[in-house]
């Protein structure tokens, strides 16, 4: 499976430290793979720091030859030990699987179509009043996700399929965008280069911040 990715971050001093980003994207031993997280602005001791680190290291080796189960042990323990305070939300794609991890309220949203329109679905694996949910939606199937039950990570897996569209962002971001906004940028078969990406995240971000006065960052990956 092949993966077009975009970003946007602010230019607000006080915005970036107050969150942090991680977007990485390599085809290694025949395997397409991306891992993007959006989280707290410590990077040293958070958990996008201390993903990059893995990644980096042993991660893209270990997901040349992925083991889903051990895959997901490996990102449970790594998790664990970071220190996290605010939302945080990341996936981790090899091919057509992923893992999905999210703390505190993190989330994400679903692009998809379904007859012939553009349709929004959150992702989030928090409930309030279950505590727990999976999202299962048209072309992302939670295969088996993790309640948590230690510092309050959830992590789930699954697989994908192509022509999706997959959005991470801080909270100040959503503040001010609406899921409107997000089918009219980011409806992911009109987006073809990952210029066109950067540019409708640049716009979605603009037209947030006119109706928030935040500004935050986030990240799009397209399924192709």
């Amino acid at each position: 499976m092949k993966f077009l990715t975009g970003y946007v971050w602010p230019d607000h001093a006080e915005a970036e430290e107050r969150a942090s980003m991680l977007l990485q994207q390599v085809q290694f031993d025949r395997h397409s793979m991306v891992l993007a997280a959006i989280g707290g602005g410590n990077v040293e001791n958070g958990a996008v720091g201390s993903l990059k680190n893995w990644f980096q290291g042993e991660g893209v080796m270990k997901c040349a030859r992925p083991e889903t189960d051990r895959i997901k042990r490996i990102l449970t323990r790594l998790l664990e030990r970071c220190w996290e305070d605010g939302p945080f939300v990341g996936i981790l794609i090899v091919e057509e699987a992923f893992w999905f991890m999210t703390r505190n309220g993190g989330c994400a949203y679903l692009l998809n179509r379904r007859f012939q329109r553009t349709h929004v679905k959150k992702l989030c694996l928090w409930n309030e009043a279950q505590n727990i949910g999976y999202p299962q939606e048209k072309g992302f199937q939670i295969t088996k996700g993790d309640p948590g039950k230690d510092k309050g990570w959830r992590i789930a897996e699954g697989t994908l399929e192509k022509g999706l569209g997959i959005l991470l962002g801080s909270p100040m971001f959503y503040q001010g965008v609406s899921r409107d906004g997000m089918k009219q940028c980011l409806a992911s078969q009109e987006l073809h280069r990952e210029r066109q990406i950067e540019s409708r995240l640049q716009e979605l971000a603009e037209e947030g911040e006119r109706q928030s006065a935040q500004r935050g960052c986030a990240i799009y990956i397209r399924t192709a």
